[in-house]
């Protein structure tokens, strides 16, 4: 056998059945306010390596013809800083 069986009363089991849904529909609320967070962010792409960069905290930046790049790791800020044109296609 499974195991002994416990009487429960229907209130009980309606109690828990509201409890759980009422966790579950915040748990939903707090994933959909994370997300919309997550989507006003700005990201620029790190020519470098191809990561995602958040452009409100960048530190590693650099300026090239105009434009600012945004690096996620110092690696690549020394690497695009050293030969900036084998990391961008030049149209001209």
């Amino acid at each position: 056998m499974l195991g002994v069986m416990i009487n429960v009363s229907p209130l009980a089991v309606w109690i828990t059945a509201v409890l759980m849904a009422a966790l579950f529909l915040l748990s939903m609320a707090a994933l959909v306010r994370l997300v919309q967070r997550g989507a006003a962010r700005k990201y620029a792409l790190d020519p470098v390596c191809g990561m995602m960069a958040d452009t409100a905290t960048a530190k590693l930046t650099s300026d090239y013809r105009g434009s600012t790049m945004n690096f996620c790791a110092p690696g690549c800020k020394r690497a695009f800083d050293a030969a900036p044109g084998k990391y961008i296609a030049i149209k001209e």
